[in-house]
């Protein structure tokens, strides 16, 4: 698919790939979140995903911008994946793997 902007729900083709699979969630049978950059990329499938009540999960090691400087933008969203969307976030595959597994 094409993605030309930092959000990924701006891509046509990625909402009409959703919708024609009939996909409910990004996890079983979806998509894991991932990305090249935290405080663009990542952040904005994160965003649309929960406000179109897709179930999705980030694994922390699958994304960039992971630095852990107190004084970044990256802190800041990992901070709010941390508080406000933990049950979204995961540490690694084994993690996802449970998940499935349940």
């Amino acid at each position: 698919m094409t993605k030309d902007r930092f959000d990924c729900w701006q891509s046509a083709e990625f909402v009409r790939c959703l919708d024609s699979r009939r996909i409910d969630g990004l996890i079983i049978g979806g998509l894991i979140i991932g990305g090249v950059e935290l405080v663009c990329c990542v952040l904005y499938a994160v965003l649309g995903a929960a406000e179109r009540g897709y179930r999705y999960l980030v694994p922390e090691h699958l994304v960039s911008g992971q630095d852990t400087g107190d004084e970044t933008d990256n802190r800041a969203v990992r901070d709010w994946l941390r508080f406000n969307q933990p049950k979204n976030l995961v540490e690694d595959e084994n993690q996802i793997l449970a998940r499935w597994a349940e």
